[in-house]
């Protein structure tokens, strides 16, 4: 009995078992440099989702800011913060808070708050002044000053004292404004009167002491620092 030997056609033979792993092997360094980038394109994508998330925040919280401060009559130093009275009497605090910075609306008749806000997180602390410029043309930013109870009426205008703690940084004298009369505050004197403060005088104090902007610097938690000029009552 005769074989019969059947020819095969070479491009009819198929891979060989050399030739699978090397086509495997190229296909797996393919997927590892596409997993690879596309991984990093979306960390890229989801960080700067993070970050722009970041400032629309920071933007929506200045605006209210800034909303309070065109309306701003006077501007006082708090622990922690600030406080601001508006030109229809309400008073505005902003005061820092572990790592959160509070807006608070406050009662002018018993002390209360009447609105609570929470503008910022991750603030690690934060410094204010004040853009003050003298009879004399002269200007400089100086710290907010503090509330105090001074004598009625226009006070002089005293030479401001370099600040310990940034020379560059004048501080206003504790005798030096009108202040207006805040619920609640147990700094003020007994002795000396303290003047109500009138919204439609057109002497408010900050037109008194030529104040006309505040500085807002911010040190985040997560590292960077943020800086805001706002416009001191210039809505009134």
């Amino acid at each position: 009995m005769s074989t019969q030997t059947i020819h095969v056609p070479k491009a009819q033979q198929g891979f060989t078992l050399l030739e699978l792993i090397v086509a495997v092997s190229i296909l797996a360094l393919i997927a590892v440099f596409a997993w690879r980038g596309l991984d990093a394109i979306v960390q890229t994508r989801d960080s700067l989702h993070l970050s722009q998330n970041r400032i629309d925040d920071l933007q929506r919280g200045f605006n209210r800011i800034e909303r309070d401060t065109l309306l701003a009559q006077d501007i006082r130093r708090v622990d922690s913060g600030m406080r601001l009275l508006a030109d229809n009497g309400a008073i505005v605090e902003y005061r820092l808070q572990g790592t959160s910075l509070w807006r608070r609306v406050i009662n002018t008749g018993n002390g209360s708050v009447d609105e609570e806000q929470r503008l910022f997180d991750d603030v690690a602390s934060w410094n204010l002044d004040v853009f003050h410029r003298t009879p004399d043309g002269a200007a400089s930013w100086m710290a907010v000053p503090s509330e105090v109870t001074v004598t009625q009426g226009p006070v002089p205008n005293p030479a401001p004292a370099a600040s310990a703690t940034n020379p560059n940084v004048s501080t206003l004298p504790a005798t030096r404004f009108a202040v207006p009369t805040f619920p609640g505050n147990p700094a003020q004197s007994t002795t000396t009167p303290n003047p109500a403060f009138n919204p439609s005088a057109t002497d408010s104090p900050l037109r008194q002491n030529s104040i006309s902007g505040l500085r807002m610097m911010m040190k985040l938690t997560q590292g960077g620092q943020v800086q805001r000029i706002f416009l001191l009552g210039s809505g009134a």
